[in-house]
């Protein structure tokens, strides 16, 4: 990837993460979640900021936190172009992880944005390092507390989502809040 390393990137690269904003989370939609009540993509990260910020300040202190922030961040870069793609798409997880690649490339290259951003984004794919192993789990469970507030506002069968979380939740702690 030849991206300049320079500050003139910023705006850029701004502009296309917002589009985050717009992104609504497709599971919700395809659960029957009003579409103007529908968390974004963005609202997701949001949430994750909080629950990170939360656990790094109590249990999780000897984590590096600007690296998962970074990794929270960055973690959805993959869905600016390709969407939100959810499991009733039919989509297989390598066909999904190629996509998302593209579109992160695509969305760095059009920005302007540096190699950085690509990095924390596979680090994050790749779940090998303590902070993104917290991360990934972070996802799920904001997946699942979300699924709990769409429950009781919407009366969404959300046990689909909370076990999804429960099998993918690797830190006992952090699986405990289920």
């Amino acid at each position: 990837m030849n991206i300049e390393k320079s500050e003139n990137f910023i705006p850029h690269f701004f502009q296309e993460f917002a589009k985050l904003k717009q992104l609504k989370r497709q599971g919700w939609l395809e659960r029957g979640i009003p579409e103007a009540k529908t968390e974004s993509v963005a609202d997701h990260i949001f949430g994750m900021h909080l629950l990170a910020l939360s656990f790094l300040e109590t249990s999780h202190k000897h984590l590096e936190k600007a690296k998962v922030y970074a990794l929270i961040s960055s973690h959805e870069l993959g869905e600016i172009e390709a969407g939100d793609i959810t499991p009733s798409k039919g989509i297989s997880d390598e066909r999904k992880s190629k996509l998302e690649k593209a579109s992160v490339l695509k969305t760095l290259e059009t920005s302007g944005a540096p190699s950085f951003f690509f990095d924390i984004w596979q680090e994050y794919e790749l779940g090998k390092t303590p902070e993104a192993s917290f991360v990934k789990d972070i996802d799920k469970l904001e997946m699942a507390l979300q699924a709990k507030n769409y429950r009781h506002e919407y009366k969404l069968d959300a046990e689909e989502f909370i076990e999804s979380a429960r099998q993918k939740i690797s830190d006992p702690l952090l699986q405990s809040f289920l």
